[in-house]
């Protein structure tokens, strides 16, 4: 993923934990099978349907088409979710400005190729 996309998805973490406060977790993940990308995002009743428009919305607005294509798909994990969970024990990212690169890693059971850990923190 090329940097400038990544620091839009900087604007994009600091958009949803504005618009929700408390966010456990935000990751884009390549996973091994795929070659696009997945946006997770966890937290105290993400995982509701009227959350995804808002966040979508979110996506959309600092994406461009060609970043857009790019993603496979959103996802929207409450904050006890066993993903998150697992995710939030190996690794701690916090309000920092970066974002921490995993290659080749397992979180769940799901193979991770390449992600990059934006927000991460026990609740």
């Amino acid at each position: 993923m090329e940097n400038s996309t990544l620091e839009k998805l900087k604007i994009v973490r600091k958009e949803v934990l504005d618009k929700f406060g408390k966010l456990l977790l935000f990751v884009v993940i390549k996973r091994a099978d795929a070659n696009l990308w997945d946006l997770v995002f966890a937290g105290d009743k993400l995982d509701q349907s009227d959350n995804l428009k808002t966040i979508a919305d979110i996506v959309r607005k600092e994406l461009d088409k060609n970043e857009m294509v790019s993603i496979s798909k959103l996802v929207l994990l409450n904050s006890n979710d066993p993903f998150a969970e697992d995710f939030n024990s190996t690794f701690s990212v916090g309000d920092g400005n970066g974002w921490m690169t995993i290659v080749n890693g397992q979180i769940n059971n799901v193979h991770i190729k390449e992600a990059y850990l934006f927000f991460s923190r026990n609740a």
